[in-house]
């Protein structure tokens, strides 16, 4: 069974650039998904390299600082650290470090040995939130 990339990156000499860059850059070959332009795929890998770039010359004082102010504005927005969610079944809203999701979450068990229980597309999965916030009333 042979792969019909392989023959299009053949005939097609940016895309075969774009896979030896992404497997380059990533240390694995991009089978599953393919961007839509390939030829802007140069571009998205260079501006990727930029901003961490960006990252390493702010340096990691000064991205502590943006994480603190980040925190700092969400508390002030209504969201609290996740140890002091609701331990008695209740549902609330919560985030996970790295994501940008906000979750439906229960948290089961008893204090400090439960499991914080995530709700997302009909599946529930443990969670490790960092901030909770109640639930809107209307939403539960």
């Amino acid at each position: 069974m042979s792969d019909s990339r392989v023959g299009r990156n053949a005939r097609n000499p940016i895309a075969a650039a774009a896979d030896a860059e992404f497997k380059r850059r990533h240390g694995y070959l991009w089978t599953q998904f393919r961007a839509p332009d390939t030829a802007n795929l140069m571009q998205m890998l260079a501006e990727s390299d930029k901003q961490a770039k960006d990252w390493r010359d702010a340096g990691e004082v000064e991205l502590l600082k943006q994480m603190l102010s980040a925190y700092q504005g969400l508390k002030a927005c209504g969201w609290n650290d996740a140890i002091y969610c609701p331990k008695d079944g209740t549902r609330f809203l919560v985030i996970e470090a790295g994501s940008l999701g906000v979750f439906p979450c229960t948290y089961q068990g008893k204090w400090p040995d439960g499991l914080w229980w995530l709700e997302d597309d009909g599946d529930i999965c443990p969670g490790r939130p960092i901030l909770w916030k109640p639930l809107d009333k209307e939403k539960s």
